[in-house]
């Protein structure tokens, strides 16, 4: 029967709309070639077949027995004939027959391996739809990139669409939005259908399809064939997200920082696993893939967050959907489902453990709080030490920290299932997000928004001394600050927070001790006052609603510590970087942060590994991979998905995360250290972190482009009385640099006033 044949008859067995067809055998084929010329029985096949069929036109085409498989598409490689009269639907199969053995098909061949004395030729034969328009509908993009339809549409014949004839439209279509879906082509509900149609041929075949399609004159689809995309490698599906990591390591990060935080990611859950009483062993190929390096950028791997939080007992699912609401992805399709009377039986020791650690949990952390001290006072040493005593000071550093990071990070996981359970339990009420985000609003501060005070303090000094603003818009540096007061209070900031900066957690990032212009200009911004907010009445939900903001203080002061182990490892990087170039290992000290950790004990030149690395960072920096991608089989530098092809939600919304509605000229931010005039505008930004917070204070508004509603920016804002709102994927795209907009933090709906956008 032939591949294609056997693809119409399935799909019209399944009911759908598949143009009237017949089959012309393949002993029809053996006849012609056993005489040299077309057999009488052939003949006659065919005129019975017109028939049948009694069309005013015919579309002809070949299917071999391997054609449209699971690995072989042969696409084009055989003829076709449309539009083929009755009188001329002889000599069109004549035609198909004499091109079965065509240099393409050897070549094709040769290519796949595969013998072409083992196929066997027959004819489809089948009404002609005159189209008004036809194409081609892929249910992944052939690149790899599963996120995403491809819906290719010309004017006239499919023949259109391969040869590039007329007018043809493209479109790529969110598979997590597909009601999103436009071609300029068609009309919405005709997209629609397309669209739906196949879905519904991938969901029966199995796998992702190539679906050839056309409407006629009255709008009516037809399906002409759809056959597996073959592009696609057949291993199993993982997912990468970006979401949440990305707040910390926005944009390029770096090989030095990534190898430290994999390091990192895996050490520290080793021990938070010990802590929920459960065996790391079996766990080491997640723990050690929980971050990745894609295209110079960070992610999280999915599936090996969901192997660790399959061994939560009783949780399961319900623990995945609660990462998910807190990381700010989109929640795993598998249903959570229902407890069952085992998993209650082998969960129970596990849920008594974990009553007992939160129990403990404040205790614990005021432990933590003493040990970190001690730790930073520890490390603080000296750094005039040769390169072997720098790089174990590096590795006993991190693992001191390991062992104390379980704590925050246990932290964060009664977060994460404290927060999912009061947002259900607001929702069973009819209360939306809305008063998600109202009741997390709190007047008290954390420890990310600590800096301030002493920013204030500053504040008030130039207030009384004017005259000292000079120094500071000279950008003069610290030690030579002419007012002896205005220069001991920002040397006692910098000895502080001079480690707090945006991109604080990346080893090659300068802080503010190096670079203080951005602290300048936080020093000369006119003070903004609080926003007073009143309590939000939590009625008989008021103590999980207290409980999840106690975890959110301890969850800043967890990623403070953090930030301040970051600073620590980053003065002794530098000074293993001044040690291998002092060796004529490396051309410059700042080339350390293009090695890996295990790279740091090198005793060969690495002057054309760090080369390489540059060049390929360089490449990174002008792409923009998608923030969540599926793929089958390895990571591949260009076959990442990219965002200019991203048709998501619209960029004029997003996730409300602090209360308030304020209109303002927007700064769009893609890079802190370049920022200039923020006060009283509304920052536009692709990302945050903490070390934003001198930009985020002195602005009247912010919206992040990623980010979730326990992220630092949301947090931040709300302490500080600024309206914001957090997943606005793609608005620095569409509005432009000092548009008038409009935001609601309660709504999260963003409008632009004049028309800028």
């Amino acid at each position: 029967m032939g591949g294609k044949a056997r693809s119409l008859r399935m799909l019209y067995d399944a009911g759908f709309p598949v143009p009237p067809f017949r089959l012309l055998a393949p002993r029809h084929f053996a006849l012609f070639e056993e005489n040299g010329a077309p057999a009488p029985q052939t003949r006659a096949a065919i005129d019975e077949i017109s028939a049948q069929l009694s069309c005013r036109r015919y579309a002809v085409r070949s299917s071999a027995s391997l054609e449209d498989g699971a690995d072989d598409s042969f696409a084009g490689i055989f003829a076709t004939r449309l539009m083929v009269t009755p009188e001329a639907l002889f000599d069109a199969v004549v035609h198909l027959y004499k091109n079965v053995r065509s240099e393409e098909l050897m070549t094709y061949c040769r290519m796949r391996r595969i013998d072409p004395d083992g196929l066997r030729f027959s004819v489809v034969i089948q009404q002609m739809i005159e189209p008004s328009v036809s194409g081609v509908c892929f249910t992944a993009n052939p690149d790899g990139s599963l996120h995403e339809l491809v819906l290719v549409a010309a004017e006239g014949t499919g023949e259109n669409v391969v040869a590039e004839r007329g007018e043809s439209c493209t479109s790529y279509i969110d598979r997590g939005a597909p009601e999103q879906a436009a071609n300029e082509l068609l009309a919405p509900h005709q997209v629609r259908e397309i669209v739906s149609t196949a879905l519904e041929l991938e969901e029966i075949q199995k796998w992702y399809q190539d679906f050839e399609w056309c409407l006629d004159g009255g709008g009516a689809l037809y399906v002409l064939q759809s056959r597996p995309i073959t592009t696609i490698a057949r291993h199993p599906l993982e997912i990468y997200d970006s979401a949440n990591i990305s707040e910390s390591y926005h944009g390029i990060t770096l090989p030095l920082t990534f190898s430290l935080t994999q390091k990192g990611y895996a050490d520290n859950f080793r021990h938070l696993v010990r802590l929920l009483g459960r065996d790391p062993h079996g766990l080491e190929s997640a723990l050690g893939a929980l971050a990745v390096h894609v295209e110079g950028r960070l992610y999280y791997k999915l599936s090996s967050w969901h192997r660790l939080l399959d061994e939560l007992p009783i949780l399961g699912g319900h623990a995945q959907r609660s990462l998910h609401h807190m990381i700010g992805s989109a929640a795993p399709t598998a249903d959570a489902g229902s407890i069952t009377a085992g998993e209650l039986v082998t969960g129970a020791g596990f849920v008594a453990r974990g009553f007992s650690l939160l129990l403990s949990h404040p205790a614990r952390f005021r432990r933590y709080r003493r040990h970190m001290q001690r730790l930073l006072e520890r490390h603080r040493g000296r750094t005039e030490r040769c390169r072997r005593e720098l790089i174990e000071e590096i590795g006993a550093l991190s693992e001191d920290y390991s062992e104390l990071a379980c704590v925050p990070l246990l932290n964060d996981f009664f977060l994460m299932l404290f927060s999912y359970l009061l947002r259900q339990l607001l929702e069973l009420k009819g209360s939306g997000q809305a008063a998600f985000v109202e009741m997390l609003s709190t007047d008290e501060t954390s420890a990310g928004s600590a800096p301030l005070s002493s920013l204030r303090a500053i504040q008030d000094h130039l207030a009384r001394h004017p005259a000292s603003k000079e120094a500071l818009e000279r950008d003069i540096p610290v030690d030579r600050v002419p007012d002896t007061t205005l220069r001991d209070l920002l040397q006692r900031y910098l000895e502080t927070h001079g480690w707090r900066h945006p991109d604080e957690l990346k080893l090659e990032a300068a802080d503010l001790r190096e670079a203080p212009a951005l602290l300048y200009r936080a020093i000369l911004a006119p003070p903004r006052p609080r926003r007073k907010t009143a309590p939000k009445p939590a009625g008989a939900l008021e103590p999980l609603l207290w409980l999840v903001q106690r975890l959110i203080q301890m969850r800043e002061e967890g990623r403070v510590n953090r930030s301040r182990v970051i600073a620590a490892l980053r003065k002794i990087v530098l000074e293993v970087g001044a040690r291998l170039q002092e060796e004529g290992l490396i051309a410059h000290p700042r080339d350390v942060f293009f090695l890996t950790l295990d790279e740091l004990a090198a005793h060969e030149p690495l002057f054309n590994r760090v080369t390489k690395r540059k060049e390929d960072f360089a490449r990174y920096e002008t792409r923009s991979p998608l923030e969540r991608f599926a793929v089958r089989g390895p990571l591949e530098d260009d076959r990442i998905p990219q965002q200019h092809r991203q048709n998501g939600a619209s960029p004029f919304e997003g996730h409300p995360s602090s209360p308030g509605r304020v209109t303002a000229k927007a700064v769009i931010i893609t890079d802190p250290a370049e920022a200039k005039d923020v006060f009283g505008r509304i920052i536009v930004a692709p990302a945050t972190d903490p070390g934003w917070i001198l930009l985020i204070s002195q602005a009247a508004g912010l919206v992040v482009e990623k980010g979730n509603l326990l992220s630092h920016a949301a947090i931040i804002t709300r302490e500080l009385g600024i309206p914001s709102i957090v997943g606005a994927r793609g608005l620095s795209s569409h509005i432009s640099d000092g548009a008038l907009i409009t935001i609601d933090g309660a709504s999260g709906k963003i409008r632009v006033e004049d028309g800028q956008g």
